[in-house]
């Protein structure tokens, strides 16, 4: 009988929760373009004014923004919703740590990585996309 109760539909509450994220994701992302292009582009960043490091630290304000709204998508899951999400979240901080070991370790050995951060940063959202595909959790998203 609860299988008639059962059902993989979402609720109107559930897309509207679900679309309300994607909207405030995407003027997040969009934020974080406005701010990162200019203050890549003309920001300074490799010159000698101490206000550089004011500057390059601009982009993470929108960025601060965006794992505020993940985090609070997170909050709105349900049981189920958060059982499919957090596998995801588990591979890619594993996937960073991991190249953060790596490129480290390659450091202390005498090799110049460049961007090691971004590299860094790269595999764990790359690793967190995947697993969402391989999931289906990027439907919760």
């Amino acid at each position: 009988m609860t299988s008639e109760l059962d059902t993989s539909d979402e609720t109107p509450r559930e897309r509207g929760r679900r679309r309300r994220y994607r909207r405030r994701m995407t003027v997040a992302s969009l934020s974080y373009t406005a701010v990162l292009i200019p203050v890549t582009f003309w920001g300074g960043l490799s010159g000698t004014s101490p206000w550089r490091f004011a500057i390059g630290l601009l982009p993470v304000i929108p960025a601060a923004w965006m794992f505020a709204i993940i985090i609070s998508r997170f909050r709105e899951l349900d049981e189920y919703q958060l059982r499919i999400a957090f596998p995801g979240v588990g591979a890619a901080l594993a996937a960073a740590m991991l190249t953060s070991v790596t490129v480290g370790f390659v450091s202390l050995a005498g090799a110049a990585i460049p961007g090691t951060a971004w590299i860094i940063f790269a595999v764990g959202m790359i690793t967190w996309w995947i697993v969402n595909q391989v999931t289906g959790a990027a439907r919760q998203f």
